[in-house]
């Protein structure tokens, strides 16, 4: 360091390439997701009146905007224990 020039380390500059390449490595990874589309199991589980009334009508665009997602709707109208039977979403009326 003068009075006219700053000039970092050798281990500043390595410290600076190594960030720089975090940081890049950072920007790829939010590309990925921001390019990514929802696909996967979703598994959903409702009364059969609701079902009809609400779930099936909407499905058919449900499904032409997100293809790669896979349905698997259930329907009762017990109570379901989401975890032990690896339910996303359980739809229900009325008291619960």
């Amino acid at each position: 360091r003068s009075t006219r020039h700053v000039a970092p380390t050798l281990d500043g500059e390595d410290y600076y390439r190594r960030c720089l390449a975090i940081l890049a490595d950072i920007e790829e990874a939010e590309g990925l997701l921001r390019d990514a589309k929802p696909r996967g199991v979703l598994r959903i589980d409702s009364h059969p009146r609701l079902t009809r009334t609400f779930i099936l009508p909407g499905l058919p665009d449900f499904l032409a905007r997100y293809p790669l997602i896979d349905i698997h709707l259930g329907q009762s109208d017990r109570l379901v224990d989401l975890v032990r039977e690896g339910v996303d979403c359980a739809i229900r009326a009325g008291e619960l």
